[in-house]
């Protein structure tokens, strides 16, 4: 897959989906008001740990204040049920895609496939989905004539390190670093490479040093030898670097992606509509923006927790697939 040329991908992930912090019009991702009313809705548990914000007056206004985070899990695994993986692809392969990049385990820990990996602090039945989600998608992606990825929050877990995480500083403190967290990202990540051998592996905010991140790419070259990984590993090694809701302004002679939600929010967040939304015009003139600088555009499907993915985000991938 190195060298090849892109046009764009969709990346789509289902949990998060019945809980939506407000939406905040700016990505300053330096600003404490960012963390606080953070439009990302898949950062729905980190901020309902917030003392005043938002999200946790809505947390306990419709859930209640002993409501965990992981007690959605049992609501998921219900609705997701529902789910048709060759609908997805069918809508992805209309739109042009060429390759998907499914988040298999965000910051929260739950995995959306049944990793063996034991979790030193979920019940059993709260460590991940039902249904093997990634491997459902991947052989529907395949059949398609696409290329299935998988992204994976090595950095930050908040099953092993908490936070919460409220001003910039916590970003770098709440990285868990101990030896047994290396095991357990390393077993996970093996499981993703060896179960399903994704044509991309996207790992976010870091990798620890603990879960040796050189032997997790060597590991992966010789399982997939023309798979390609991103910048987001703490490694000099990088097939395309990584830009997030921020685009170049000059032709990149490396392989670059912006990454970004069709709104403010990669998972669903209910308080995004129409104006929050990328209009169609907006969004085919940024693809083409991004692939004249040798770019792709990996942008991302925040569908419910039944897989429906909302009547504002169809009409964006629609306007690409006529585009």
């Amino acid at each position: 897959m190195r060298g090849e040329v892109w046009d764009i991908c969709v990346l789509g992930t289902l949990f998060r989906a019945r809980m939506a912090p407000l939406s905040h019009p700016d990505h300053d991702f330096d600003s404490t008001d960012f963390i606080r009313n953070n439009p990302y809705a898949e950062w729905y548990s980190n901020v309902m740990q917030i003392d005043g914000s938002a999200t946790q007056a809505y947390h306990r206004q419709h859930y209640g204040a002993k409501f965990n985070y992981y007690d959605f899990v049992p609501v998921f695994d219900r609705e997701s049920a529902k789910w048709n993986p060759d609908s997805w692809a069918e809508i992805f392969q209309d739109t042009g895609a060429r390759y998907v990049v499914f988040t298999a385990k965000f910051h929260d820990g739950f995995s959306m496939w049944p990793s063996k990996a034991p979790n030193p602090t979920l019940p059993p039945d709260r460590v991940h989905a039902t249904r093997d989600i990634v491997g459902e998608l991947t052989s529907a992606v395949r059949a398609h004539g696409m290329r299935m990825g998988v992204y994976y929050s090595g950095g930050f877990d908040w099953t092993f390190k908490f936070g919460p995480i409220e001003k910039n500083a916590d970003y770098e403190t709440t990285k868990p670093q101990s030896q047994a967290y290396g095991d357990y990202v390393f077993t996970q990540i093996h499981e993703l490479i060896d179960w399903y051998h994704p044509a991309l592996l996207w790992n976010d905010i870091d990798w620890p040093k603990s879960g040796r991140p050189l032997q997790v790419e060597a590991d992966y070259y010789n399982t997939v030898p023309d798979g390609v990984v991103d910048d987001r590993f703490g490694v000099k090694h990088t097939d395309f670097i990584t830009q997030e809701y921020r685009k170049l302004d000059a032709i990149e002679p490396k392989k670059w992606e912006e990454n970004r939600g069709l709104g403010r929010s990669f998972g669903y967040n209910r308080a995004e509509g129409e104006k929050e939304t990328i209009a169609p015009g907006e969004l085919i003139a940024l693809l083409v923006d991004i692939v004249s600088k040798n770019g792709n555009l990996l942008l991302d499907v925040g569908p419910e927790a039944d897989g429906t993915i909302p009547p504002v985000q169809m009409e964006r991938l629609k306007a690409l697939g006529r585009g």
